[in-house]
């Protein structure tokens, strides 16, 4: 094991059968530990509750589910298409994945990989937006 200081705080970070344990000591003074599964569960948990935020307050703004289609070919209309498909997608994916399974459209094949991209792109945006709240808070 070995000691690293991250924002002032110890980390012990040290081999544990398949991946790597971070132990951290927490302000009540016990020992915590987080694996990488658990770390990278929280980040597309992250990611999906942001692009379901996202989601509803477009919705509530425009009245009617965000989409990827754009309707206006004006730069703030790409912009703001952009942005939302980014920030959105992965709501916008397993919507669109559960609408083919209600009208028997889509195979376990399509589900699979919808969700696996869903998942992948929630676990992107997810790291994204945790990197964004501790660069602002440092």
């Amino acid at each position: 094991m070995r000691a690293v200081a991250v924002s002032g705080r110890p980390y012990l970070v040290g081999p544990i059968r398949a991946g790597y344990v971070y132990q951290t000591l927490t302000d009540a003074g016990r020992v915590g530990a987080v694996s990488d599964f658990e770390v990278l569960l929280f980040c597309v948990l992250t990611g999906f509750v942001t692009a379901g935020t996202a989601a509803s307050f477009y919705q509530l703004l425009t009245s009617r589910p965000p989409d990827f289609e754009l309707r206006d070919f004006t730069f703030p209309a790409i912009a703001t298409c952009t942005l939302m498909c980014f920030t959105a997608g992965p709501f916008i994916v397993v919507r669109r994945i559960c609408g083919a399974l209600r009208v028997k459209k889509a195979g376990l094949e399509i589900v699979v990989l919808g969700l696996a991209v869903a998942g992948l792109w929630s676990a992107c945006s997810g790291t994204l937006f945790l990197s964004f709240l501790v660069a602002v808070r440092a």
